[in-house]
Parts: structure tokens; sequence; C-alpha cells
């Protein structure tokens, strides 16, 4: 029986710890992220098009903006645990729920996003731009 209790504490220990970390890593995403740099398929985007693009993380939603008009607007699930740490953004589009799986690294005020360039691909391993990848480089916008 204590083995038993001492089990349930160690796995509702480990359960917090997983929401705390998930929690934390939010926070530091929670803001306007701006686009300096888009790779898609391998290729570097036109500077045009890459900083017209705009993502919001609010709570638990996101929105992905081009040109100050919202395209998407959904949720995202992060998991700083996994190496690379994965996000998958999920949005309605012409009626059916598409996920985006993403991996991303955060340093402070810089992010980098990669995910599968088209829909119905893999989750990248590594955030590195490829014919199979969108790689995106953001900087937070300061209020």
């Amino acid at each position: 029986m204590q083995q038993m209790c001492l089990i349930v504490i160690a796995v509702g220990t480990l359960i917090a710890t997983c929401g705390d970390a998930v929690k934390r890593e939010r926070e530091k995403l929670q803001g306007v992220w701006a686009v300096t740099k888009l790779m898609e398929a391998g290729k570097k985007a036109p500077d045009e098009k890459a900083k017209s693009i705009r993502i919001e993380f609010k709570g638990a939603a996101t929105t992905i903006s081009i040109k100050d008009k919202a395209v998407a607007k959904g949720t995202y699930t992060v998991d700083p645990e996994k190496s690379p740490a994965t996000m998958d953004i999920t949005f309605e589009k012409e009626g059916k729920t598409v996920t985006i799986p993403a991996i991303y690294e955060i340093q402070g005020d810089d992010l980098k996003l990669c995910h599968p360039y088209g829909e119905g691909g893999t989750r990248p391993n590594a955030i590195e731009a490829t014919a199979n990848s969108i790689h995106i480089t953001l900087k937070r916008q300061k209020s």
C-alpha cells in the first residue's frame, strides 16, 4: 500500500511538473511576433512577403495575419519537454480542421518555427530549411 501511495505521488508530481513547463513556455510565447525571414521549400521568400506576416499568441489562442488581416485563427499546444520542442497549431480552413505539426526554438525575443511544406506533411526533426519544410524566423514586437 505504501508503495502504491509513493507511485501515485510520483506520477502526480510528474504531471504537475509537465503542466508547469507548458505554462512557462506559453508565457514565453505570448505577444505579437513579426516574421524577419521566411524560407519555403529550401528557398528564401521575398522580404516583402516575410515582413507582411505576423503571428500572435494570446493565452492558448493564435492568430496568423498577413498585411494586418487575420487569415487564420485557432489554438496551439506546445511540448517543451521534447527535443526539439514541438508545437501544434490548429485552425479551421474551408470547413475542416487543419493542424500544423511544428517544432520551435525560443530565446528571449527571438523565435524560430519549422513545419512541413504543404498540408499533411510530417513534423520536421530539425529547425532547418529543407525542400520539405517552411522555416520561419520571428522577432517579438514591443508594445
